[in-house]
């Protein structure tokens, strides 16, 4: 058993391997790899493993097979870190009996019977990259993934980056992100969807996350600025995972995201970590939700279609800009350091 902490990238470039080779140009590169990974996805016929939120599959690495149990953690963002256990398999047929009773979410009397009701419910096929880099705090391995999650005749493309730490401090991951996001090669979007939620949701066994209203008074009636802000970050990282699901998004996402950032930007200026957060220049971006409000109540109160007609560029003004800033590597440099102080705010204390 071990535990997997990594940052998770959605990428866009035609060529992403050359271009990661040539950021990692002057870093201490320890290997570099390629493989084919196979991977199907079970669960039982009442999808007890994903109510539990684990994830199993079966994967083959240039035929060679292992089972892995991934199971409940902490996410958000991009960021996860949750267990795992992995055992090897002679062929390419589950044997949950295998795996210590701890890393699975059924009585242990009920594993034998359980293993032989499973059931595939989706794959995923991809060609995997793999870096070994040395950074300051550790050591960090990048995995571009290429290829696409199936369910029947249903596809959903993968183009990903992961960094996953896998010796010294949580911070190497964050260092070698920052290199690869600093260097302006590479285009790339936080990716909070693991493969097996995006196949869930392919296979029609799991719906796309809803929108929940926020809550502002509940955030800002802590007694601790902490909590404000680690409650306000959360929930922008809910609203903005929602635009994974629905691209276009729609008025009360980006007005969520608004909302929440503006907690954001007033707790850390409480706690004198505006500066060293950043949020400020990002919620330009999304202040436009803030006058299509305003112009809502006008239109309500007046009747007057001009309101209507300026509410109308305006969302699709403010669709590009929230495009555009998701995009912006200093964006999501902003994340990185939100995250890094959701894991450890003492980092971010004053003489640090």
């Amino acid at each position: 058993m071990g535990s997997e902490t990594e940052l998770k990238f959605r990428v866009f470039e035609k060529e992403p391997g050359e271009i990661i080779d040539a950021i990692l140009k002057d870093s201490e590169v320890i290997s570099k790899e390629t493989h084919k990974l196979t991977n199907e996805y079970y669960d039982t016929e009442d999808l007890q493993l994903m109510r539990s939120r684990s994830g199993f599959r079966v994967r083959s690495t240039d035929g060679i097979y292992e089972e892995t149990v991934k199971t409940s953690g902490r996410a958000g963002g991009g960021l996860a870190t949750r267990k795992e256990f992995n055992v090897p398999l002679s062929e390419g047929k589950p044997d949950l009996k295998l795996f210590p009773p701890e890393a699975l979410p059924f009585a242990p009397e009920k594993i034998s019977a359980v293993s032989e009701s499973l059931k595939k419910l989706f794959s995923s096929d991809v060609e995997r990259t793999s870096w070994l880099v040395k950074s300051a705090s550790g050591t960090s391995e990048i995995s571009l993934d290429l290829g696409a999650v199936r369910s029947g005749n249903l596809t959903d493309e993968i183009r990903e980056v992961e960094v996953e730490l896998k010796d010294g401090a949580e911070k190497a991951i964050f260092e070698t992100a920052e290199k690869i996001i600093n260097s302006g090669k590479l285009t790339m979007r936080t990716e909070s969807r693991s493969k097996a939620q995006r196949g869930y949701i392919l296979a029609g066994l799991s719906s796309a996350p809803e929108y929940r209203d926020l809550d502002a008074g509940k955030f800002q009636s802590s007694l601790y600025e902490t909590d404000i802000l680690r409650n306000a970050y959360t929930r922008y990282l809910q609203a903005e995972s929602l635009l994974d699901h629905d691209p276009q998004g729609s008025l009360k996402i980006y007005r969520a995201m608004w909302e929440a950032m503006e907690l954001i930007e007033s707790a850390a200026g409480r706690l004198m970590l505006g500066d060293k957060l950043g949020t400020l220049p990002f919620i330009q971006s999304l202040s436009w939700a803030g006058r299509h409000r305003v112009l809502e109540e006008t239109l309500a109160a007046t009747g007057n279609d001009l309101c209507r007609v300026r509410m109308e560029e305006l969302l699709e003004e403010g669709k590009n800009l929230v495009h555009s800033m998701r995009k912006d590597p200093k964006y999501l440099l902003w994340q990185l350091r939100m995250m890094r102080w959701m894991e450890n705010p003492m980092a971010f204390a004053p003489g640090r």
